[in-house]
């Protein structure tokens, strides 16, 4: 099978469905794997645009809260020092 080529197919509502079967708010243990993903997605945008800020939207963004995006900034910033 091909890996989807874009962040969207493999961190939004939709793809989190498609991928695990089941709909976001019903993930457990495979939220590490949307983390990283999402990590490194944001260094990859972090490292070419340089943007002064980043916007979150969307289902999951406002479903999972503040603890979620603490967790993806975390994962962000490990991608960068890599």
């Amino acid at each position: 099978m091909r890996l989807p080529d874009c962040l969207e197919a493999l961190v939004s509502g939709n793809a989190i469905k498609r991928i695990y079967n089941k709909p976001a708010e019903e993930l457990d243990g495979e939220w590490s794997e949307v983390i990283y993903n999402l990590g490194q997605g944001l260094r990859n945008i972090a490292t070419i645009m340089a943007p002064d800020i980043i916007v979150f939207g969307g289902g999951i963004s406002f479903g999972a809260g503040e603890p979620f995006i603490r967790k993806i900034e975390e994962e962000m910033k490990k991608q960068l020092t890599l």
